[in-house]
């Protein structure tokens, strides 16, 4: 089964190649939300190196959310396009589980910078998700009961790493490749999915937020 797995969530767009989930290429980019350009020459690119076309991709996978707004419907349209196109299923993972799948065992805490002090956040004990949610770090640190040991990634970890360590003696942050999910990730966690019937049809892929975008909020902030 051949994989093609296109990640632009959050600041940093990478795409990959697997087959029987083992990646055989991946390119990352970590260029400040220019994904709209960079992106599909990626994919060109990232098949080529492969050499792979992409009527031989069997499953397209992308991240669902959370992450930018813009971002996640980039990635969303590009591998619908491609899967409509070809009449081939896809996979949505979430961003979150995405980040916590690069740290094979432990208990993890993935966090993503939601802004104004908030992050979505996912807790998951080796690889399985024991629940997520957005909130203020105090909050979410609460709310997961983290305790020394517990690893944290995503750039929310890294933006606010001296605060988590102070709040949880103990506790281990990642370093920056594990500050974006990554393609690569997503393409076996993808492959797994697909081995357990998890796809979807392209006209039913959508991003999922976890909260209402800024214009939304604004909206129903001035009533």
């Amino acid at each position: 089964m051949k994989i093609l797995a296109v990640e632009t969530s959050g600041q940093a767009c990478s795409c990959a190649v697997a087959e029987d989930g083992k990646v055989i290429c991946e390119i990352y980019l970590l260029d400040s939300f220019t994904h709209s350009r960079k992106l599909m020459p990626m994919v060109e690119e990232c098949l080529k190196k492969a050499a792979c076309d992409v009527k031989d991709i069997d499953v397209f996978a992308c991240t669902s959310g959370p992450g930018s707004f813009t971002g996640l419907r980039i990635g969303i349209c590009t591998a619908k396009g491609m899967a409509e196109a070809l009449h081939k299923p896809m996979v949505l993972a979430g961003s979150l589980e995405v980040l916590a799948r690069a740290v094979p065992h432990g208990r993890v805490i993935s966090l993503i910078d939601a802004r104004n002090d908030n992050v979505y956040a996912g807790l998951f004990a080796d690889g399985v998700s024991s629940g997520s949610m957005t909130g203020r770090y105090d909050e979410v640190l609460s709310a997961f009961g983290a305790e020394a040991g517990d690893i944290f990634v995503g750039d929310g970890a890294i933006k606010q790493r001296d605060r988590i360590l102070e709040a949880v003696p103990g506790a281990v942050t990642a370093g920056e490749e594990f500050a974006y999910p990554r393609a690569g990730v997503l393409a076996k966690l993808a492959y797994d999915m697909a081995l357990e019937g998890k796809t979807v049809r392209p006209a039913d892929a959508e991003p999922e937020y976890m909260r209402p975008s800024q214009a939304e909020r604004m909206k129903k902030d001035n009533g």
